[in-house]
């Protein structure tokens, strides 16, 4: 190791091994003076003659056969820690806390983190699945999942995708409110929101074709939860822009249906936030990659 601070003593011990100053320098890639300067710096450090140069070859004083011997134990005793060191950074293990919302967190999460397990038997799992923005630091979460619009943090963000959404309802509810043709007939219908990432009363919608239109989001019902809100539209409770991941299974079970099909609520990014920066431990690089390929499989990502 050229980087370790042990240069000069490693150059001694080549020097033995090898049994001159120019088969040493050979061996660790430099030249005689260099080995040279590094051994005698090592015997003004030391106070004794380590080595008897010769023409052809250098043999060691008693001196420097003992501290042969013992360096040589310690030396290979320190390489094979930093080995193990080494390997041990490389391989996942401990505790791994990740932070997921609620509905992506019981429906695919969970399972993709089992499945992450099986592959790092040396790794355990915490999943803590909270729609509210979790504190990392305060709540000990290695990585956490956060849909929507990002803050200003200190935290490193992996983005994972973007969420397609698209406008849902129940067929009942349509056969009773009327079914929109445009945007503008939404202005009159009843809009079940999202209370965690839904602002204001407005949404901005986009077609297909490049056409851009707001509407007006009337509002008598609000809750925190997706799967809940699946089942208010489900049960006729109004209309709701939700991520086609969750929704979309729904429709094509026949529970709810699609609105305005041509028009696109705003996407919503995914990403993973991590405290770690650029040196990360292996189990939260390794779930990362890991998610990024199930994140990329679900429906309505891009």
């Amino acid at each position: 190791m050229d980087d370790d601070g042990l240069l000069p003593q490693r150059s001694f011990l080549r020097v033995i091994e090898t049994g001159s100053l120019s088969a040493a320098a050979k061996a660790l890639q430099t030249d005689v003076s260099t080995v040279s300067r590094r051994l005698a710096a090592l015997e003004k450090r030391l106070g004794q003659k380590l080595v008897e140069r010769g023409l052809r070859r250098s043999e060691p004083t008693e001196a420097g056969l003992r501290y042969f011997e013992g360096l040589r134990r310690l030396i290979d005793q320190q390489d094979a820690l930093e080995a193990e060191l080494r390997q041990e950074a490389e391989t996942p293990r401990g505790l791994l806390r990740v932070a997921a919302p609620v509905s992506l967190g019981e429906r695919h999460v969970a399972g993709w983190l089992h499945e992450f397990q099986s592959g790092y038997p040396r790794v355990a799992v915490e999943l803590l699945l909270d729609d509210r923005f979790v504190d990392l630091r305060a709540a000990g979460v290695d990585v956490a999942l956060r849909i929507g619009q990002l803050a200003d943090s200190a935290l490193t963000a992996r983005r994972m995708g973007v969420m397609q959404l698209g406008l849902y309802a129940s067929t009942d509810y349509l056969a009773r409110r009327g079914r929109p043709e445009q945007p503008s007939d939404l202005d009159s219908h009843d809009f079940v929101l999202f209370s965690f990432l839904e602002a204001g009363d407005h949404l901005r919608l986009r077609h297909d074709d490049g056409r851009a239109a707001e509407v007006r989001m009337g509002s008598r019902f609000g809750v925190n939860s997706i799967d809940a809100i699946l089942r208010v539209i489900a049960a006729g409770g109004g209309i709701h822009a939700g991520p086609l991941w969750r929704f979309e299974p729904a429709r094509e079970a026949g529970e709810i249906e699609r609105v305005l099909p041509g028009w696109q609520p705003p996407l919503y990014p995914l990403h993973a936030l991590h405290g770690f920066g650029r040196r990360q431990p292996a189990k939260v690089s390794r779930w990362l990659d890991f998610l990024a390929v199930r994140v990329a499989e679900l429906k309505g990502l891009v």
